[in-house]
């Protein structure tokens, strides 16, 4: 193949990657910032908000569960390394 074929192949597949990466990760940031589903629409920007993190990270049984993963993560860290 030609250089320059090389090159549009190359870009063509580097688009189509960051497309099924970034196309997704957008629509779910998109779904976190509002109460309920909606589609992208200009309309629907009236209702983003930061409320759902406000409520997730000032719940107690989000903060509890947090922390006991926190720890199970760290034990599992010691339980590792003494089997090493």
């Amino acid at each position: 193949m030609h250089g320059w074929v090389r090159i549009a192949v190359g870009l063509a597949r580097l688009l189509l990657v960051e497309a099924e990466i970034a196309l997704p990760m957008l629509m779910l940031v998109w779904l976190s910032l509002l109460p309920f589903y909606q589609v992208p629409s200009l309309d629907a920007l009236e209702l983003v908000s930061l409320d759902s993190f406000a409520r997730v990270l000032t719940s107690d049984r989000i903060v509890e569960a947090f922390f006991n993963s926190l720890i199970v993560g760290i034990g599992c860290g010691f339980i590792d390394r003494e089997r090493a």
